[in-house]
């Protein structure tokens, strides 16, 4: 928690279960004799993350709730806008990138690297007015996100 004059904000930073694909699987499976088996792999790889992030995000949303309506929720989704995690979020919180952003905001520099997977959400109470995606951590696999917020009056 950060305390501004009489207010206070709750940070609440996420890192949601991954798919846990390895670099090149996908590729990998559509190439190989073995399509079908490493197929099979890949989908419950994938069925196993969204459960995993399901129950994750219950939690999560618990206790943003208690935090009222300060509250920064921040992270790594590890699922694209528009999946059910996503979505859920965007249900009761603002997301400072469709607020504020610019472009495409592709945050994941992996093997798929047209993703938006690190997130910046917030409550009623604050208000987005800036909002970039920082390219320069060569050493990430994610590229960072900054915003600014100022609280309503």
């Amino acid at each position: 928690r950060i305390k501004i004059g009489e207010r206070r904000i709750s940070v609440i930073n996420m890192h949601l279960q991954s798919v846990a694909l390895k670099d090149g699987e996908i590729h990998r499976s559509i190439e190989s004799e073995e399509w079908m088996d490493k197929s099979l792999s890949v989908g419950k790889k994938l069925k196993k993350g969204f459960q995993i992030r399901a129950r994750q995000l219950d939690e999560l949303l618990k206790a943003a709730e208690e935090e009222g309506d300060y509250v920064l929720i921040c992270g790594d989704l590890n699922d694209t806008p528009y999946s059910n995690s996503y979505l859920r979020l965007r249900d009761r919180y603002q997301n400072a990138f469709e607020e504020q952003g610019k472009g495409f905001g592709f945050t994941f520099n992996g093997e798929i690297p047209f993703l938006r997977i690190d997130q910046q959400f917030y409550g009623k109470g604050l208000i987005a007015n800036r909002f970039d995606t920082r390219r320069n951590f060569p050493s990430s696999d994610h590229n960072g996100t900054e915003a600014c917020y100022f609280f309503k009056e």
